[in-house]
């Protein structure tokens, strides 16, 4: 789908779906994976999987939740940034597990390559849940994400073996821009009417992540 989004400081969300389209082999369990929301930005604390919020490795009391470990120095863009590996300290604990990539001088994260651990996994159905994320700075160095990818491997039941990509890409952003209150209402999610009308022409014209040979 295509669509516009909008926050306001602290807590109001909406967004517009401009465009969509459904494809009959998208597996229902990307719904109970993401408990609906497709899109997730790990600056917040308000992260969930499978239906449950899970702590951000940056969130305001992450340093109490995780183990940190600094394995390298890169250079990114220019910018040095540390490579740090992530755990929960509790193994038992729910979290996640893998890389953050944090930027020199303004300690912004800048990128995200994490595993759900075996504790966030409820219900067992997936082998492996991979979600990949990165940001890049716009007006006044304020840094917000450009894309954000879940890569799902599972086996139902035990009987059929399957997996998933999600891929997205953020892109037009308009910083502390005003909007009133009122304009969120109580609808988190607006679809649009025309959303479901756009032809194979409006797609090829506004399609942002091209499609594979196989696709």
């Amino acid at each position: 789908n295509e669509s516009k989004g909008y926050f306001k400081k602290p807590n109001l969300y909406k967004d517009e779906i401009t465009a969509r389209k459904q494809s009959a082999n998208t597996p229902s369990s990307v719904n109970i994976l993401t408990g609906g929301r497709i899109i997730q930005n790990f600056y917040t604390d308000d992260i969930q999987f499978l239906g449950r919020p899970l702590p951000s490795p940056i969130a305001d009391d992450a340093i109490e939740y995780y183990d940190y470990l600094i394995e390298d120095t890169l250079a990114l863009d220019r910018q040095i940034v540390f490579k740090i590996h992530v755990e929960p300290v509790k193994k038992s604990d729910p979290g996640f597990v893998g890389k953050i990539f944090i930027a020199d001088n303004i300690y912004a994260l800048v990128k995200l390559d994490v595993e759900l651990n075996s504790a966030a996994n409820f219900g067992r159905i997936f082998d492996r849940i991979n979600i990949l994320q990165q940001f890049n700075p716009f007006d006044d160095n304020i840094y917000m994400p450009i894309d954000y990818r879940v890569f799902a491997e599972g086996n139902f039941l035990g009987l059929a073996k399957f997996g998933f990509e999600l891929n997205t890409i953020f892109y037009d952003y308009e910083i502390n821009v005003p909007i009133s209150d009122d304009f969120f209402g109580m609808v988190v999610i607006k679809v649009m009417s025309d959303a479901d009308k756009k032809d194979s022409v409006y797609w090829k014209s506004t399609q942002t992540i091209p499609n594979t040979f196989d696709e």
